[in-house]
């Protein structure tokens, strides 16, 4: 309860602090591939796609261009291909993808922004499903299967690039595309049936990448400094009276 407490007044001292503070809700489509060395008989994803992931963003804009920014996004349902055999699917998937990174404003004008960020990435991914056991299936009793329980965790730099289009000063449409490169990773794996279930955990150092296209909605919340309600260039110009005509002698 303190440490949820305190992480409170965190926040709330931070955007106290902030020019603006803003709320973002997205979806994306992540696309993972990894490469790192493992050790020797342990089977390695290759590539992960994923359905659609579901995201929430805080930024907190220390001035009109630079800010830090928290993004996060969950995803279910996603299906893994490169294991063996490579006709499995997942039946549980839970994967969650985090980026910390101050952002710099690197084109603003009243309607469009192109925020820049780069910092650290994490990525958190848990799975569950089924593979074929050949060894103990047959002709006459076919469909034995190992449950095969994975979890995931990598760690390293993540980077984005995106675009803000402003319908009013508070309220944005956002398209972005955010990579990373981690470089390290550690897996837990589980496999067995029934009760002889077998695990093992290990860490390794390799380069895993991927690609994230977003789109998604903003809001922004401005403190005392709040601009004036019409951009200047968007201000309609005050009609000015034709000069009065002079009356003919």
């Amino acid at each position: 309860m303190k440490k949820t407490m305190s992480l409170l007044l965190v926040f709330m001292l931070i955007t106290a602090m902030s020019y603006a503070f803003e709320v973002q809700l997205s979806a994306s489509v992540p696309v993972h591939f990894a490469n790192g060395k493992e050790e020797s008989g342990h089977i390695e994803d290759k590539t992960d796609l994923a359905a659609i992931a579901l995201g929430m963003g805080f930024m907190f804009n220390l001035t009109e261009r630079v800010g830090f920014g928290l993004f996060e996004d969950v995803s279910f349902g996603r299906k893994l291909f490169g294991t063996s055999p490579t006709d499995s699917d997942f039946y549980s998937l839970f994967t969650s993808d985090t980026l910390l990174a101050p952002v710099f404003n690197i084109y603003d004008s009243q309607r469009l922004k192109v925020p820049f960020g780069i910092g650290l990435h994490f990525l958190y991914f848990a799975g569950d499903h089924w593979e074929p056991n050949y060894l103990n299936s047959s002709l006459t009793s076919p469909g034995v299967y190992n449950l095969r329980k994975e979890k995931l965790f990598q760690l390293g730099l993540g980077t984005f690039l995106g675009l803000e289009y402003y319908f009013t000063q508070t309220l944005y449409m956002l398209a972005s595309t955010t990579m990373y490169f981690d470089i390290f990773n550690h897996r837990n794996l589980e496999v067995g049936v029934g009760n002889n279930n077998v695990s093992d955990s290990w860490s390794s150092w390799g380069i895993h990448w991927g690609v994230k296209p977003t789109l998604g909605i903003g809001i922004r919340f401005y403190g005392s400094s709040q601009p004036e309600e019409a951009p200047p260039e968007e201000a309609a110009a005050e009609e000015v009276p034709p000069p009065e005509e002079e009356p003919a002698l």
